[in-house]
């Protein structure tokens, strides 16, 4: 009889304790898995959040969630801004570029949002949309829509296509508003989040505002002209003055995109070490409850080791029966781990695919196969005790008592 099958003929003996163990290491694998994909994720899309530009302007937030909200086209939560700031710094010698994008809602499960034409015409050694097909829009009445969604939904230039937006407000409404924009071009972005959107002329998006102050869904700035932030180019000796400038006479918030970059990268190491030593930890207590099953379990075959010894059995052949019966359960807790992520992914991998700006997540992915080989050599870790012991059993010591 091979070690295989002595290994199989004692688990399936005893299938409370294997279905608890395979249970147990696999949800030590998935919950492991499941964090290390959720830090990668938050930091791929940090990469993701690299700038041209060097502040962001937006109504009164926190800095971090005013970078997070402004390049990854989230609504602002504290309002709006008025159109009037950039025509501000418009008269301003000490800008480069400014870039103003108001966030009108989403449709389709991605954002729509208007921006001017300086969208399309940014500053020499600035990273500029790319027109894949088609070109830019000429009118109020047309729009680009970015890479990623114009494939998700099958865009292509010269369709028409209807948005429909329904204001995110806090009371219920059933009101939408609705309009038909003629697609003109798709453009493919360096960050993902713009590839992921309807991009309108300013003034077409508008006339969302509008109908939405004019319902009393949003509340009206200054002018019938807002925007939900602003991205502004500056000289770096320049940038202090600026910030200056923009906060006089106004209660905006301007943050500065590299440093608050920083500060946030600096956070996901935090939370990327906090994350390995979870893991680690999961991995040490899977390891744990696997080395106690095997040693409780030579020490209750002591006495057998010593007939199969005298049956015939070698050392080697009766160490490959322990590692195998440590191995196995670990196998099918892999296997259980891969089926239940499978399934997980097959379900939510569109909702995560939403939620993170670098989008494209794929499973499984390198760290996947890493965690499952992890696991699969802590079954061998956790036999080196009852091996060890197995070596310096003899079959006299081992028949004693029987």
């Amino acid at each position: 009889m091979t070690g295989f099958q002595l290994a199989w003929i004692t688990l399936s003996r005893r299938r409370f304790q294997t279905v608890f163990a395979v249970i147990g290491v696999a949800a030590a694998c998935i919950a492991s898995d499941l964090l290390v994909t959720f830090v990668r994720t938050q930091t791929s899309d940090l990469q993701q959040l690299e700038s041209d530009y060097d502040l962001i302007v937006g109504p009164k937030s926190s800095g971090p969630e005013l970078l997070l909200g402004g390049l990854k086209l989230e609504e602002p939560r504290s309002g709006l801004i008025p159109f009037a700031l950039v025509r501000y710094l418009d008269r301003r010698t000490e800008l480069n570029h400014r870039l103003p994008i108001y966030i009108a809602g989403e449709t389709k499960g991605d954002p729509v949002i208007g921006v001017d034409s300086f969208y399309w015409s940014r500053p020499e050694g600035f990273e500029s949309p790319k027109i894949t097909a088609g070109r830019v829009w000429e009118s109020t009445d047309e729009m680009v829509v970015g890479l990623h969604t114009a494939d998700r939904l099958g865009i292509k230039p010269g369709d028409s296509v209807e948005l429909e937006i329904k204001p995110g407000v806090s009371k219920p409404t059933d009101l939408s508003w609705q309009s038909t924009f003629k697609v003109t071009g798709i453009a493919d972005h360096r960050n993902p989040a713009f590839d992921r959107c309807f991009i309108l002329p300013i003034e077409g998006a508008w006339s969302y505002y509008r109908w939405a102050v004019q319902n009393g869904l949003v509340e009206k700035v200054k002018d019938d002209e807002a925007v939900s932030y602003i991205l502004v180019a500056a000289n770096p000796e320049q940038l202090e003055f600026v910030e200056t400038k923009i906060h006089e006479g106004s209660t905006v918030q301007v943050a500065r995109i590299h440093e608050e970059i920083e500060f946030l990268k600096t956070l996901a190491r935090g939370a990327n070490q906090i994350a390995q030593f979870l893991c680690l930890l999961v991995f040490l207590l899977a390891a744990l409850s696997v080395a106690v099953l095997v040693n409780s379990r030579f020490d209750s075959i002591k006495s057998e080791l010593g007939v199969l010894r005298a049956l015939g059995y070698t050392r080697g052949e009766i160490a490959a029966w322990f590692l195998l019966e440590s191995l196995v359960p670990v196998v099918l807790a892999v296997v259980l781990a891969a089926a239940v992520e499978f399934v997980l992914f097959t379900l939510f991998g569109g909702s995560l695919d939403q939620i993170s700006i670098a989008g494209g997540l794929q499973w499984p992915a390198v760290w996947n196969f890493a965690m499952w080989v992890l696991f699969l050599a802590m079954s061998v870790i956790a036999s080196a005790i009852p091996l060890y012991r197995l070596y310096r059993t003899d079959a006299r010591t081992a028949m004693e008592g029987v």
